[in-house]
């Protein structure tokens, strides 16, 4: 009955990709990664991990939740998340990852979080190839801590584009600086006319 609820309250967060209510306790100490875990929920978070075992599985079969968050990880092996068959939710935020795997992007009922960046690019487009009747994929601006529409991002923020435009009202132009500075800026069409303007960070109706 406790596997069933917990389901349900996965479902729920999926629903709301900055969610952070389903958590569980952070992992001390070095991470052994031959033993065997039986917990839905691990948490590997700020570990000082700079990279995952790329020869091997992670004994966890019934595992849930994977947090990996506030570490050095560049690459996610394919091969350390073969025996994850039950995982829903894979939180790599604030992580300076290279392109995401295609193998782990099949798994449609894989919800990644991670920071908007262009090596989320393989990772929406095998979703959009692959997976019908999904939500809109949703990344992390670090520097305002929202979630946007990762398609917005990416159509914008990486020099391949997309072949297919944002499904939604989300979209991102670039915004330079007096010091030349270039960066994306995050606005949405649905909210214009009622963002309030702020002077100190520059933010205009819908941006």
């Amino acid at each position: 009955m406790w596997v069933l609820l917990l389901l349900l309250l996965l479902l729920l967060l999926l629903h709301n990709p900055g969610s952070q209510g389903l958590s569980c306790n952070v992992s001390s100490g070095d991470v052994d990664w031959t033993r065997e875990f039986t917990d839905t929920c691990l948490n590997f978070s700020g570990q000082n991990l700079r990279q995952l075992p790329q020869n091997q599985s992670l004994q966890a079969s019934s595992v849930l939740l994977l947090d990996l968050s506030d570490n050095h990880l560049k690459k996610l092996p394919p091969l350390f998340f073969t025996l994850l068959g039950e995982l829903q939710v894979l939180d790599v935020t604030n992580n300076q990852l290279d392109p995401v795997d295609r193998a782990l992007a099949e798994r449609c009922n894989l919800d990644l979080k991670a920071d908007c960046s262009c090596g989320l690019l393989p990772w929406h487009e095998v979703r959009r190839d692959n997976c019908s009747d999904q939500l809109p994929l949703q990344c992390l601006d670090m520097a305002t801590g929202g979630w946007h529409n990762l398609s917005a991002f990416l159509e914008v923020g990486c020099a391949s584009g997309l072949a297919h435009p944002s499904e939604d009202s989300d979209f991102y132009m670039n915004y330079e600086s007096l010091h030349q500075d270039s960066q994306p800026v995050y606005c949405n069409l649905q909210s214009l006319g009622q963002a309030p303007l702020d002077e100190e960070e520059y933010v205009i109706p819908g941006c």
